[in-house]
C-alpha cells in the first residue's frame, strides 16, 4: 500500500506533473491491485476537511497575519506567504509487484 500527499496549490513538492512522473514510475514496476477511481471533489480528503484538517487563523491572529502576508512583505520586496502553509489531498494505491518486467 502507498499513500501521497499531492499539492493541490502547486507551491510544494508533488504537483501536477510530479505526480504524473510518479505514477508512470510506478506503473513500470508494479500493477495496481485496483483500478484507480475518480472521486468527485466534494469528497477528497484534503488538508482543510481531513480528520487533522488546518485550520486558518481567525480574529486579531488573522488580521496580524493579512498585515504581515500582504502589505508589509510586498513593501519590503518580499513574497508573501499564503495564510494556510500547505493545500494537500491524499491518493493512496494498493499494488503488487510485477515479475514479468
Amino acid at each position: 500500500m502507498l499513500t501521497v500527499d499531492l499539492d493541490l496549490r502547486g507551491d510544494s513538492q508533488l504537483g501536477v506533473t510530479e505526480y504524473r512522473r510518479l505514477i508512470t514510475k510506478i506503473k513500470q514496476h508494479f500493477d495496481l491491485v485496483y483500478p484507480e477511481t475518480t472521486v468527485h471533489p466534494a469528497d477528497i480528503i484534503n488538508s482543510s476537511n481531513g480528520p487533522y484538517g488546518f485550520r486558518e487563523p481567525r480574529g486579531l491572529p488573522r488580521i496580524k497575519s493579512f498585515l504581515k502576508q500582504e502589505v508589509i512583505k510586498p513593501l519590503l520586496g518580499k513574497r508573501p506567504r499564503p495564510m494556510a502553509p500547505f493545500f494537500l489531498a491524499v491518493a493512496g494505491f494498493t499494488l503488487k509487484k510485477c515479475n514479468y518486467r
